[in-house]
Parts: C-alpha cells; sequence; structure tokens
C-alpha cells in the first residue's frame, strides 16, 4: 500500500500529493490518450483543446471521456497570498478548477500547498496563481496530464455485482450497466457469472448493446450467451464474450463463449458463440450501455450476479 499524505507548503516546483495522486491513478489506466496539449489563456480564463481519456468513476471503475474542449475561469487571485490550483476533469467530463489555498511563500523557498482532485477525476493542469493578480501568463502553467497512450490493455470501464433473478418465461433485461462511452474503434469483453435453481427446462441469457437487442435469450432450447444442460438440478457456470471493432461492413464481430455445470454432471464443454447466432447486426455506435437479458421457463430461477465490461485501450 502507498501512502499520499495531505499536501502542504514546500519546496517550490515540490512533486505535491495531488499529483502523486494523479500518478497513482495512471498506474491503474487513467489518463489521456495521444494527445498534443497546447493551452491558451486570457485574464484569468484558460481554453482547453479536445483529448481523450480515461477518468475513474470513484468506485473502481474507467469511464471513457471524450472532451471536446472549453474553458475554464480561474477563481479570483487572494489579495496577498499565492495559492497553487488544479485543473481536473471527472468521469462526467467536465473540466474546474481545485483551488488550493492561499499560503504566505517566502520567494521561491515555499510553494502554496495544492487542493486534493476529486475521486472521479484526474488532473490536467496544474496553475499558480499569484497575489492580487488578475491576469495569467502562460508560465504559471504546468501541465500534469499524464499520457496512457502506450498502457494499452483491458480496463475496466463498467460492473455490476448485485444479483439480479427472474422466473417468467418472457424475455427480458436482466442487469443494465449503463453510462458506458466506449468508442466504436474499440474491442469489448464481457464477463458474466449465471445460474440456474433446478428444473430440465434451459434458462438463457442474452445480449442487447445499447437498444439493439445482439442476441436473444430463450428457455426453449440452448441459445444466447450462456444456457444449461437439461438436468434437474442447480448449475452455474461463466460466459465471455468478445465483440471486435464496430466499423462499416464489420459489424457482426462476435464471439466468446459459455459453461456450466452441476453437482452430479461435472463440468460441461466449452460451447462457443458464433456470428450466426446473431439476431442483429451489433451497433456501429459508442456503446453506452451493456444489457444482459434472460429467459426462464416460469418456475426455474434465472439468476446474474457479476458483469464485467472491459475496453481494449486505444
Amino acid at each position: 500500500m502507498i501512502w499520499t499524505p495531505v499536501d502542504g507548503a514546500g519546496p517550490a516546483g515540490q512533486f505535491h500529493a495531488t499529483e502523486a495522486v494523479n500518478w497513482l491513478r495512471s498506474t491503474n489506466g487513467a489518463g489521456v490518450v495521444g494527445h498534443t496539449f497546447s493551452v491558451s489563456v486570457a485574464t484569468m480564463t484558460v481554453t482547453l483543446p479536445a483529448f481523450n481519456c480515461y477518468v475513474p468513476n470513484g468506485s473502481g471503475v474507467l469511464i471513457y471521456v471524450a472532451y471536446a474542449g472549453g474553458t475554464v475561469v480561474i477563481a479570483a487571485s487572494d489579495p496577498t497570498n499565492p495559492r497553487t490550483s488544479i485543473i481536473q476533469i471527472n468521469s462526467s467530463g467536465t473540466v474546474s478548477e481545485k483551488a488550493g489555498t492561499a499560503t504566505a511563500e517566502t520567494g521561491d523557498v515555499v510553494e502554496a500547498p495544492m487542493a486534493a482532485i476529486d475521486s472521479d477525476a484526474i488532473a490536467v493542469l496544474k496553475v499558480r496563481v499569484g497575489a492580487a493578480v488578475t491576469t495569467l501568463s502562460d508560465s504559471v502553467m504546468k501541465g500534469r496530464a499524464i499520457d496512457i497512450s502506450d498502457a494499452s490493455g483491458w480496463r475496466l470501464v463498467g460492473v455490476n455485482t448485485a444479483e439480479a433473478t427472474m422466473t417468467s418465461a418472457t424475455e427480458a433485461d436482466l442487469v443494465t450497466i449503463t453510462g458506458l462511452s466506449i468508442p466504436a474503434a474499440a474491442p469489448v469483453m464481457i464477463v458474466v457469472n449465471f445460474r440456474k435453481s433446478a428444473t430440465i427446462a434451459q434458462p438463457s441469457i442474452g445480449l442487447k448493446i445499447n437498444s439493439t437487442v445482439v442476441l436473444n435469450a430463450s428457455a426453449a432450447a440452448a441459445s444466447g450467451i450462456g444456457s444449461f444442460s437439461v438436468e434437474n438440478e442447480a448449475e452455474n457456470g461463466e460466459s465471455v464474450v468478445f465483440l471486435a471493432p464496430r466499423r462499416t461492413n464489420y459489424d457482426r464481430g462476435l464471439s466468446g463463449h459459455y459453461a456450466t455445470s452441476g453437482p452430479s454432471n461435472g463440468q460441461r464443454a466449452v460451447v462457443p458463440l458464433g456470428v450466426s447466432a446473431l439476431q442483429a447486426a451489433i451497433p456501429i455506435a459508442t456503446i453506452t450501455d451493456v444489457i444482459i437479458r434472460g429467459d426462464s421457463d416460469g418456475t426455474n430461477t434465472l439468476g446474474v450476479q457479476g458483469v464485467y465490461v472491459y475496453a481494449l485501450g486505444i
């Protein structure tokens, strides 16, 4: 465990506790993606360019944010002492100033403390706001955005660990993960844990992306992204689904597998998922919602607990 102390005044140019937190978040995949960061300033207004980034949501999940560019108005300076501010972007795409406490400095021996960034944000710029200033210059701004372009890999961007169950014989949404922002060019992996209570029926789970049902769930026969044997006993298992990047003429790239087992039937064979089972093309659009659908037989309990959505860093 790495501990970051409460920030305080220190040597000029010191590595603030906030900057240490920002660096730690980058090791978990949070940061900007492939940017040339050129900012401008007019009086107390900072103009930021467009950039893409992954930002934590405060609950262990990374949110992809496509920031279109904009401005941040820096709060008025203290009449007596300088302060060290940080410009942050949060998981909702809002950019704001976190103003540090104005603190007396002796020449350049000490530097005013920096405010902490929010739990659902990353740092973009460090801004030194001098005492009694009404206009900022480029020289007081230092980039603090960490480029994670070379740290490509699977990033957890959505999760739901609460169990959802159903007994209905009518297909319906079972678990919904919303608030995603996965670009069409990013590969996606979805991991699901699911179970049935008993009976010889074959309840199954399906997949909906945004508002499009890609794979139906049906209790009539093995289908969807996960199903069971016809043994009259409780079973559980897992499903892993991969979505390829979605582009024009390339909108059916789905593969994966599922496997379940029960007390007497042991491990069933791993069942592959194939594009022939698709009910509809995968949307060529930003993925905002991943929904696991279910269909039971009216008496059997179908359950899902643990849905994880990953996007490959681009």
